[in-house]
Parts: structure tokens; C-alpha cells; sequence
């Protein structure tokens, strides 16, 4: 995911989690993307996942890990189809969930992570973790940090099909790069949507469309839309005002 927290920022922490954990993580997610889902779970309930590290003499670092690996089981779950399993764990996530004096954009990548789960499986949760979120940014000094996380909270809003307010946010985004990447993103989610007139439009208005040309192609191939990323491939460029 975009908004994720990179290992770089969690290199430092325990090996039995940093190492192990995330193997078993990323095998479980493997096996449930190839259709194992037993399997899957296998992985989970031997490598005891599920359970929470030791509680004594906790980081901020080893928290925001706790929180990292209770949202990336929250997602497998989704993706088993077990969404009270989910539910659970993204209830646990947000109470483990602190700012980094460190790492200060973690908060926000992981509320907007929350959010983006919750509203998968329907929970009126989501509303009050995007609100959380946008209150984190707004706390932020830092421009380059605030563009950052704006960025991030349309690329949120967009995979949730939330395009009002993807594009009020992408607007008002003041780094030019970090705005066009906000728009490529919403035009690559209207494509996902199967919005072709709404992603064809957004492309036409940017001033160098062919990286996002080859965004949303990608994003037509991803859910078979093959029709379209043919059609969205034989069009001509067509170079016009930067967005």
C-alpha cells in the first residue's frame, strides 16, 4: 500500500517479530492470493499471529509494529472472508495505534490504513478513523511532510471509490508533484471503478498523461477490463493544462 510503514523505520526492532512475523505474514497473504485459503490459515494459527508480542518494557517502535502486524492480519482476514476475525483485530489496531516522535507520518499511514479496512467490511468505524486522520495532518508543520500525507488521504479516498473528496483534497495539495501523483491516483482508481469517462477526462487534463496512461492501463488489465486498456492505448496523447 502507498501509505505503508517501510522497513527502514522498523530495521531496529526484534528480530522474532521484524524477521519471523513478517515471513509468516507475507506466506499466509501468498497462499490466500493463490487461492489456498486453508493453507492460509494454517500458517496463522501455527505461527501464533494472532497473538500479541510480550507487553513489557514496549517501544514506541515495538508498538508501531504491534500495530503494522495487527492491520496486516486485518487484511488477510478480509481476503479469507472472515470478517470478524478483521473486525477484531482492527478494533485491537487502533488501540495500539500513538504518534512517533520519530517517524511522525506513521500515524496517519496507519489511520488511514484502519480506515480503508473498516470501510471493506462495512463498519461505520471508517468515518471516525478518516476524520482522525485529517485531524493527524492538520497537527503536521512540516510541508513536505503535510503534502506527503495529503497525498496519502486521497490515495485512501480513491480506493474507496470516496472521489468527492479525493479530488477537494488533490486540489489543495500545494507540491506540484505530489499533487499531479494525487490525481494519477485518482484517475488509476476511476479506472479500477470501471469509470472510463471520468479516468480518460482526469488524463487528458494533466500535462504529461503518459505515465498515468500507463497507470490506468495497468489497473484495466489488473481487473479485466481488456476492452478499455486496448482502447486507452490506441488513444492519441493529448497535452493540456497541468492539473
Amino acid at each position: 500500500r502507498d501509505w505503508s510503514v517501510t522497513g527502514v523505520q522498523t530495521c531496529a526492532l526484534p528480530i522474532y517479530i521484524t524477521y519471523a512475523n513478517q515471513l509468516l505474514l507475507a506466506a499466509a497473504s501468498r497462499l490466500s492470493q493463490l487461492g489456498q485459503p486453508e493453507l492460509a490459515n494454517f500458517v496463522i494459527e501455527e505461527g501464533n499471529l494472532t497473538q500479541s508480542p510480550p507487553a513489557d518494557a514496549a517501544t514506541v517502535e515495538q508498538t508501531g509494529l504491534e500495530t503494522y502486524q495487527l492491520l496486516a492480519l486485518a487484511r488477510l482476514f478480509i481476503e479469507l472472508e472472515q470478517r470478524q476475525q478483521a473486525l477484531a483485530l482492527l478494533d485491537k489496531s487502533v488501540l495500539t495505534m500513538q504518534p512517533s516522535p520519530e517517524f511522525p507520518l506513521e500515524l496517519i499511514y496507519n489511520q488511514i490504513e484502519a480506515a480503508v479496512l473498516y470501510q471493506q467490511i462495512g463498519s461505520n468505524q471508517a468515518d471516525a478513523l478518516w476524520e482522525k486522520a485529517t485531524a493527524s495532518v492538520q497537527q503536521l508543520s512540516d510541508p513536505q511532510m503535510v503534502a506527503s500525507a495529503q497525498g496519502a488521504l486521497v490515495r485512501g479516498y480513491a480506493q474507496q471509490t470516496k472521489f468527492e473528496q479525493a479530488h477537494a483534497l488533490a486540489k489543495s495539495i500545494e507540491n506540484t508533484n505530489e499533487r499531479q501523483t494525487a490525481h494519477r491516483a485518482i484517475a488509476t482508481a476511476y479506472a479500477k471503478a470501471g469509470m472510463v469517462d471520468d479516468a480518460k477526462r482526469l488524463v487528458q487534463s494533466m500535462g504529461d498523461p503518459q505515465v498515468t496512461r500507463v497507470e490506468i492501463m495497468r489497473a484495466y488489465l489488473d481487473t479485466e477490463q481488456y476492452a478499455q486498456a486496448q482502447q486507452m492505448a490506441q488513444q492519441p496523447e493529448d497535452r493540456k493544462s497541468v492539473v
